[in-house]
């Protein structure tokens, strides 16, 4: 289940199917399925719920709720619409955007923030057309403490307005503060959750996210 969490608090649920039957990009080697339906149900629901979104926070509230998966489906979906799509893999503790698009991994994220790399030597095009890649690049000793850098924001405002969309891949809001120091960066988030996650879990990740 992909829920879009607003600032006003309002949730909009739908069901993405992102079982060991669907594994991978699914929009892509299986665009009839019913999981690639779900996509598209997604997408038309975020525009929906945010008529004009230019940057999306994807996170979940545990590990292996499959929320890489669902940046990268939801990208390739948005892309073949004609839409310039801009995924950046700022999961900089367990990056699995770059293996998933098949993109080299060398240079990303983390050599951008740190001052020794230019924004257009660290994003990839993909196979996809209109679909690129900002991958997390080499891991840092300190993936929170680099995500708060000013350089970060200056990153966002860049992109958005070179790119129609731009979705962030994060760690679980559980298990690091990434996403709730990205939240307040981006026009709205998406929160993945496993149909085995209690309510509890999901209560208080989304609690999280709005403070």
């Amino acid at each position: 289940v992909v829920t879009t969490v607003l600032p006003a608090g309002r949730w909009i649920s739908r069901c993405v199917v992102t079982t060991q039957h669907s594994p991978g990009l699914v929009f892509l080697h299986d665009p009839h399925s019913l999981a690639a339906q779900a996509y598209r149900v997604l997408r038309t629901s975020l525009y929906r719920t945010l008529p004009s979104p230019r940057s999306v926070l994807v996170t979940s509230a545990e590990v292996g709720a499959g929320k890489s998966s669902v940046t990268a489906n939801l990208g390739i979906s948005l892309a073949q619409l004609d839409h310039s799509v801009l995924l950046v893999d700022a999961d900089l503790r367990r990056p699995v955007l770059h293996t998933l698009l098949r993109v080299p991994n060398v240079l990303g994220l983390s050599s951008y923030l740190a001052g020794t790399t230019p924004l257009e030597a660290v994003v990839a095009r993909t196979s996809v057309p209109n679909l690129f890649l900002l991958p997390c690049g080499p891991t840092p000793p300190n993936p929170s403490d680099i995500l708060s850098f000013r350089r970060m924001r200056e990153l966002l405002q860049a992109v958005t307005e070179h790119y129609d969309l731009v979705l962030l891949d994060s760690p679980p809001v559980l298990v690091a503060s990434d996403a709730t120091t990205l939240a307040p960066l981006v026009d709205g988030t998406l929160l993945v959750v496993g149909n085995q996650v209690p309510e509890a879990v999901v209560r208080r990740a989304k609690e999280q996210l709005e403070a």
